[in-house]
């Protein structure tokens, strides 16, 4: 498994545990952030691939890595199937031709944020484990990352605008 690979299980485990939005393709959004340099772009999960990448990781940091996702990845497959299920009966709720009302659906609520909590639970867990591969060098060097990245996130949102005022007007 390469780090490529192993970075695009981690940003896969984190974007859809920190609560993947379908509404907008999947992209994790906060604060009604949103496209390529929303806020959803600094989120830790997200940046953990490019802060790995960045620190210089040696083989062996690289295999256990490897190790540590590979231990948790059972666990992970279960959450997601579980996710999966309450989404699916969330969805088949909703989509019902009688009347439905907000408070009929608040245990499929509740089911799906209990699992989506342990999502992210999971994903802290990983990224703690990484976390202790790293030396103190590569610590710091990855405050530096993160803080750069941050800047130019800054720096985009200040060329391009907010993600909001890209949108299409509404209206007829």
């Amino acid at each position: 498994m390469t780090m490529k690979t192993i970075a695009a299980a981690v940003l896969a485990v984190m974007l859809y545990a920190g609560g993947a939005n379908a509404f907008r393709g999947g992209m994790m959004m906060k604060g009604g952030g949103g496209g390529p340099f929303g806020g959803g772009f600094m989120d830790p999960g997200l940046m953990l691939p490019a802060l790995l990448h960045g620190v210089g990781l040696t083989a062996d940091q690289k295999t256990k890595v490897r190790n540590i996702l590979e231990s948790h990845h059972a666990k992970f497959r279960a959450l997601f199937q579980d996710l999966h299920a309450a989404n699916q009966a969330l969805a088949d709720k909703l989509f019902v031709t009688g009347p439905v009302h907000s408070e009929d659906f608040n245990d499929q609520l509740q089911k799906v944020a209990q699992i989506r909590t342990q999502l992210m639970q999971e994903g802290l867990a990983v990224a703690l484990e990484v976390r202790n591969v790293l030396t103190p060098e590569q610590l710091a060097k990855a405050v530096t990352l993160r803080q750069r990245l941050e800047s130019l996130r800054t720096e985009m949102r200040q060329l391009l605008g907010e993600p909001s005022e890209m949108l299409p007007e509404g209206g007829d």
